[in-house]
């Protein structure tokens, strides 16, 4: 039997709790073996598992807030609308990027975040977007930064009203 699924259906089924930036989330894998410190790039302030990736669920009433990471990001879409991240790096260059089902209208069905870019997500189609993400080394909130707004405003005056729409209130 076919049923219809909505976000409550995978907040429920995939065990998944309110998220910090946003929207819900649940631990999908973590590696059980540990990189030290010492093999890790300087940025990082402690050892890390190998690798985790979550379950990441927003609905068109969240957006994801800007945030930036300490580690590269890869983004899996799986289910619902379209996902738009939009991304702000340091060389004042705005990037949006659509990921959904629709490879005809370039959406992407995975996509990378860079470390150190801010950027945010929100849902421009349908009620909800269900993706995962994963990081190697695993992520930890150690490696966590809300984006700086007075920055961002400063750095894209263009885009002041989407920023301020997104940044963490």
């Amino acid at each position: 039997m076919k049923v219809d699924k909505d976000a409550a259906y995978w907040i429920k089924h995939l065990n998944m709790q309110k998220h910090p930036e946003g929207g819900h989330y649940s631990a999908a894998f973590s590696s059980d073996e540990l990189w030290p410190q010492a093999q890790l790039p300087l940025r990082y302030k402690g050892s890390r598992a190998l690798y985790s990736s979550i379950y990441y669920l927003l609905d068109k009433t969240e957006v994801c807030c800007l945030h930036k990471l300490s580690t590269d990001e890869l983004w899996h879409y799986y289910s619902g609308g379209t996902l738009r991240l939009h991304l702000f790096d340091d060389n004042d260059k705005y990037t949006l990027v659509d990921m959904g089902p629709d490879i005809d209208e370039e959406q992407y069905l995975q996509f990378k975040v860079n470390r150190g870019v801010d950027f945010s997500g929100e849902v421009i189609n349908g009620d909800y977007v269900l993706v995962g993400c994963s990081l190697s080394p695993a992520f930890s909130f150690e490696d966590h930064q809300w984006s700086n707004g007075p920055s961002l405003l400063k750095a894209f005056p263009q885009h002041q009203n989407l920023i301020k729409r997104l940044l963490r209130t």
